[in-house]
């Protein structure tokens, strides 16, 4: 009988985090890409041309958010716009195709670096975007509306 309530309470608390939509199990980079859904759907809302969307990426310490736009990019673009030599490698490594894509770079181990391509949906990634954050505190995603759908301005 114990088993039996050990599932259902699991059950019952894995249904409450994910109803709630807690992103537990997600990584950081889809976390930043759910943000940026949530900032468009409230641009779209507003009758305003711009949005500011905070964003807690999960992260237990510091990290590196790299947007990178359609297309590929040369390692002087890319430093230039702000990405970390030591990176390159990395980002390089990850990149899977020529979309769009967001990543997230903890410090404490590239290994837990994580990428997606999600915020396609939502907001178009015009230009390199890149931040450092050196404590986990949130990235503030600043969103405008285009003449025929949104992008991601700035990151903050």
């Amino acid at each position: 009988m114990a088993p039996r309530i050990l599932l259902r309470s699991f059950l019952l608390t894995t249904a409450l985090v994910l109803g709630l939509g807690c992103s537990l199990f997600t990584d950081p980079a889809v976390r930043l890409a759910r943000c940026v859904e949530h900032g468009a759907k409230a641009l779209d809302r507003s009758s305003q041309e711009r949005s500011s969307q905070p964003c807690r990426l999960g992260t237990d310490g510091g990290y590196v958010v790299v947007l990178h736009p359609q297309g590929q990019l040369s390692d002087e673009e890319l430093l230039r716009g702000g990405v970390p030599e030591g990176l390159l490698p990395f980002l390089r490594q990850f990149r899977n195709g020529d979309n769009e894509q967001v990543f997230v770079f903890p410090f404490e181990s590239v290994r837990a670096a994580s990428r997606t391509t999600y915020q396609h949906r939502f907001a178009r990634i015009p230009q390199l975007l890149v931040l450092e954050k050196k404590t986990p505190e949130p990235v503030v995603i600043e969103l405008r509306k285009g003449q025929d759908d949104r992008e991601i301005a700035s990151l903050h």
